[in-house]
């Protein structure tokens, strides 16, 4: 508030009413522009600090969200790894089985195949053993054979040699 000195207005150090009043008035309507003016910087700092608050409050969400997405991607990528490693150990598990079942196989045609050459092989040595004792018992009967050809020589030159003799005596008698 700005009051003017003069000599002649003022008695014992104060103003006359009046002349305060107009002095006063002034003031006051620069004060109520002032408050009006003050309210709307206020309203203006608090409209600017509310934004700054939502837009703290926004990146903070933001950043919770994509942490949330992150680590849900982080968490399905995860959870497809297992799901692709339980797959692949289900594989090798079922390839394993598989080569387990040829295995088998391989020995079982392999048993087939050597019993089938045992077989194969007990066949051809009876048949051996069987000609064998075939060649035995024609040698044994050719043997025999020569022996009872040989044993009726013997007989036939003994029942010569007697022919003989009696041939002899009867020429011998005449």
């Amino acid at each position: 508030m700005c009051i003017q000195k003069s000599g002649e207005d003022n008695i014992n150090g104060t103003l006359p009413t009046y002349k305060r009043m107009q002095d006063e008035e002034p003031p006051q309507k620069k004060t109520a522009v002032t408050f009006e003016e003050k309210r709307k910087q206020n309203m203006e700092r608090g409209n600017m600090e509310l934004e700054k608050r939502r837009q703290v409050l926004q990146e903070q969400q933001q950043r919770e969200a994509e942490r949330k997405a992150q680590k849900e991607r982080e968490e399905h990528e995860r959870r497809e790894r297992e799901r692709q490693e339980q797959e692949r150990k289900k594989q090798l598990e079922m390839e394993r089985r598989m080569e387990h079942q040829r295995e088998l196989e391989r020995q079982r045609e392999e048993e087939k195949r050597k019993e089938l050459e045992r077989r194969e092989a007990a066949k051809q040595e009876l048949e051996r053993q069987r000609k064998q004792e075939m060649e035995r018992i024609r040698r044994q009967e050719l043997f025999n054979q020569r022996n009872r050809e040989q044993e009726e020589i013997v007989k036939l030159k003994s029942k010569k040699k007697s022919l003989q003799l009696e041939l002899e005596a009867l020429v011998g008698s005449l």
